[in-house]
């Protein structure tokens, strides 16, 4: 086995470096999206840190200022899904949420 004769110490740290390449090459990606709209890089930061995190929904949202109210820019699939959003709102007002 490819395994053996490595302590959990090296194979934890070996997850750890490839789990660092596979944030870098993701934030690479993200520095050349320059020239993208906002929309699109909520959506890739998004699945990107969905990915990366092993969840299973995501979100972006950005507050205000004076952090009154709360603007969503991407939800994933699963969490309209498991949320059952259907209708989805755009901004929410902080205090009634």
């Amino acid at each position: 086995m490819r395994d053996e004769g490595r302590s959990k110490e090296q194979l934890r740290a070996e997850e750890l470096l490839k789990l660092n390449e596979l944030r870098l090459e993701a934030l690479v990606k993200l520095n050349q999206m320059t020239d993208a709209p906002l929309s699109k890089i909520a959506h890739f930061a998004m699945e990107e840190a969905i990915r990366l995190t092993g969840s299973t929904i995501g979100y972006i949202s950005f507050m205000n200022e004076d952090e009154t109210v709360l603007t969503m820019h991407a939800w994933s699939k699963s969490a309209l899904a498991e949320c059952r959003i259907e209708d989805k709102p755009l901004i929410y007002p902080v205090q009634t949420t």
